[in-house]
């Protein structure tokens, strides 16, 4: 998917990307598919989200974002790791005048250098998303 439409997906879509496709996150995957069959379900990508119950869904949703953003802050080698990427390599303060697209390409590449591409591309969609990158490089 490209970063274009991973920045059309909201919190949870990202997280539950990221929960799907990333193997630094299979200790939440594995809690959470634990719970219940529904969920495993549709971690596994069997099962589409929109036929959950509405409390059920609401439950999970949480749960999702929850477990993505602890394993995020808990490690503090990603936080590291990504602040050393977006902020002294690709000196991400110093570029703010680059058009958007441009920037997500070329952050893109720097974070794939590390990461899958894919994995790369949530990362910085999450990013984004939530105006993190000032905040992280301290702009």
């Amino acid at each position: 998917m490209s970063i274009e439409e991973n920045m059309r997906k909201n919190e949870f879509e990202l997280s539950l990307s990221l929960l799907r496709e990333w193997e630094d996150l299979d200790r939440v995957r594995y809690e959470l598919s634990s719970k219940k069959e529904t969920w495993r379900n549709v971690i596994d990508g069997t099962l589409p989200v929109h036929v959950m119950e509405w409390g059920d869904y609401r439950v999970f949703r949480a749960r999702v974002v929850a477990g993505v953003k602890g394993v995020l802050a808990a490690e503090a080698r990603y936080g590291v790791r990504l602040h050393r990427i977006i902020c002294h390599e690709f000196e991400y303060c110093r570029r703010l005048t680059m058009p958007m697209d441009l920037m997500l390409k070329a952050l893109s590449v720097a974070l794939a250098a590390y990461f899958s591409q894919q994995i790369a591309d949530l990362l910085l969609a999450l990013l984004v998303s939530h105006d993190l990158l000032k905040t992280l490089c301290g702009c």
